[in-house]
């Protein structure tokens, strides 16, 4: 088990480092720069902040230098929020995004197995189609589209819920139900499948000829064995919800690591897009090894690699 954690760290240490340089270099690789939008700003002045900021200095020494500040634990200042260092941006928009993709995630996970396991209760019946009919639109409704409907509905049409801001516990329940529609989907549809294959199982049909509860079975034999399947879809699910954090963020105004993410890409603030790479990648990274080690204590067949 050691060796295993010590080999992981070292590949997520090796993979931050190569998202990290790659980053870099596509920044600087794009046309433009921070100070471009800069109002009214003479060529002397411009070349002043660049000094500044060592952006004068040769690719390769910026890199370096970098990559120093970055051992240290210094991310850097931001080139565009001067009040702020991009350390102090990061930790104010983290809890933020880290709760609304939580609770996006947690809620896709349980709804997910309790439609997948209800549409394996009734197969081909009524329920079944039912509920395979809403999975079909939740895959066809990225955060993308299912952010403007939900506000159109419920707030303008309804008025029932805020449409964007952050004052209230309110305010987070819309892009909350935007990011996790299309994961709830997909939860259900690898719940049903997985469920439908435990019920063919010789356990199953040996419970059943006990006469166990049918709802019994499901809940206290099929589900525990269904879930290591839908555990392992949990790693690539936040992956790819992070990425559909930043439209909801961006779309409901809401400061979080998306947000300032997208904020720092339109103003070339390569510090802030590179603190926020860096946050992502570390998110991912130790998600799924803590899924890995999880995965591995819940089914002994699993061996380390």
């Amino acid at each position: 088990m050691l060796r295993y954690v010590i080999r992981r760290t070292l590949f997520m240490v090796s993979t931050i480092w190569v998202v990290v340089t790659l980053t870099f270099f596509l920044l600087r690789a794009a046309p433009g720069g921070p100070f471009d939008t800069e109002r009214a700003v003479s060529a002397a002045v411009e070349a002043n902040l660049r000094a500044a900021y060592n952006l004068d200095a040769p690719l390769l020494e910026q890199y370096g230098s970098y990559l120093a500040d970055l051992l240290r634990g210094d991310l850097g200042p931001s080139y565009k929020q001067k009040d702020f260092n991009v350390a102090e941006l990061l930790l104010h928009g983290l809890p933020i995004s880290l709760l609304i993709g939580g609770l996006a995630l947690a809620i896709a996970v349980v709804l997910g197995l309790a439609f997948g396991a209800t549409m394996a209760r009734y197969r081909n019946r009524i329920i079944d189609s039912a509920l395979e009919s809403f999975v079909t639109c939740g895959l066809a409704l990225p955060p993308l589209v299912a952010a403007p409907l939900l506000v159109l509905l419920f707030a303008v049409v309804l008025q029932w819920l805020p449409a964007g801001g952050l004052d209230s516990g309110w305010h987070f329940i819309l892009p909350v139900i935007s990011l996790c529609i299309p994961y709830i989907a997909a939860f259900a549809r690898l719940s049903r499948s997985s469920c439908l294959e435990a019920l063919n199982q010789p356990f199953t049909t040996a419970a059943q000829a006990k006469g166990v509860n049918t709802w019994r079975l499901l809940w206290h034999h099929v589900l525990p064995s269904a879930f290591v399947p839908v555990l392992s879809f949990v790693g690539p699910a936040a992956a790819t919800l992070l990425a559909g954090s930043m439209v909801v963020e961006v779309f409901f105004a809401i400061p979080g690591i998306g947000h300032y993410f997208v904020q720092g890409a339109l103003d070339r603030d390569y510090t802030l897009v590179l603190g926020a790479v860096l946050v992502y990648t570390s998110s991912i990274l130790v998600l799924n090894f803590i899924i890995d080690l999880a995965l591995l204590r819940l089914d002994p067949r699993i061996r380390l690699t």
